[in-house]
């Protein structure tokens, strides 16, 4: 049994037999022509009868879609994120000394999640994990929690809710004593969502909150006012994005000796 690229499977002009492993909903809406839809765990039990013959098994998943849709999630919320699709490439990374956390999946290529944690924690790294799964087992919950994990979720799930969950997990496990941010002479607590000047407490609205930690958490870089209204006001704004002006010269007003620049005929940078 074996997992080929397109390029591959279509040269292949052997009989073969197509399992779709995606989810039972995206089977549905779309599938390769005579594809069977089964899940990854009634697979590995009919491995032997489905390859007694010899007739090639060809695997349709979707590969890292995913993990690279997550990614973009994490990254609005200021994450900086490596993805890996295979467990070879990820244990690699488990000697790294600057990753914060790891969201793993228990079904991986040719090993499990549960193989990466173990490697992981051999390195003495007390890094929090996350496993994600399809499979809603309390067996599988109890192993990932013997193994050292600090959370467990089940596909399918809202982004929103794993980010949430990586946002506590990250506050709980890296909480220091001072959690102010020093920005142009500013001091800033995130946790609290609070300003100060010289001690002076700095009221700001939401989104001018969002929009100057938007800006802190990609010092340097440029956004158009469209990438901005994407990061800050996401999917819940149908208005002109003359509101990023409007914001930005409501922060200026507040936060005079904040460094922000205007990049005329494209947006805005801090610093």
């Amino acid at each position: 049994m074996f997992r080929k690229t397109m390029e591959e499977y279509e040269a292949d002009t052997r009989k073969k037999l197509v399992i779709d492993i995606r989810e039972k909903e995206a089977f549905d809406k779309e599938t390769m022509p005579g594809a069977l839809h089964m899940d990854s765990e009634t697979l590995k039990q009919q491995i032997k009868e489905l390859t007694k013959d010899q007739t090639p098994v060809y695997l349709l998943c979707h590969t890292g879609q995913q993990s690279d849709a997550l990614a973009e999630d994490f990254e609005k919320e200021g994450y900086e994120v490596r993805s890996y699709y295979t467990y070879e490439q990820a244990s690699i990374h488990t000697v790294d000394d600057d990753v914060h956390l790891w969201i793993l999946d228990i079904m991986l290529d040719d090993k499990s999640g549960f193989d990466l944690i173990e490697e992981i924690r051999l390195q003495g790294h007390d890094v929090p994990v996350i496993f994600m799964s399809a499979r809603d087992k309390e067996f599988d919950r109890i192993i990932g929690l013997e193994k050292g994990s600090d959370d467990y979720i089940t596909k399918p799930f809202s982004p929103k809710e794993l980010v949430l969950r990586v946002n506590n997990i990250i506050k709980r496990t890296y909480k220091s004593e001072n959690t102010r941010i020093q920005i142009d002479s500013y001091e800033l607590d995130e946790e609290q969502r609070k300003v100060f000047d010289n001690n002076e407490e700095i009221d700001l609205t939401t989104k001018e909150f969002d929009l100057l930690m938007m800006f802190i958490r990609n010092k340097g870089t440029a956004f158009s006012r469209e990438k901005i209204l994407e990061l800050v006001w996401e999917d819940n704004y149908f208005g002109s994005d003359r509101v990023v002006d409007d914001t930005l010269r409501r922060l200026r007003k507040k936060l005079p000796k904040l460094n922000i620049h205007t990049i005329y005929g494209y947006g805005y940078r801090l610093g």
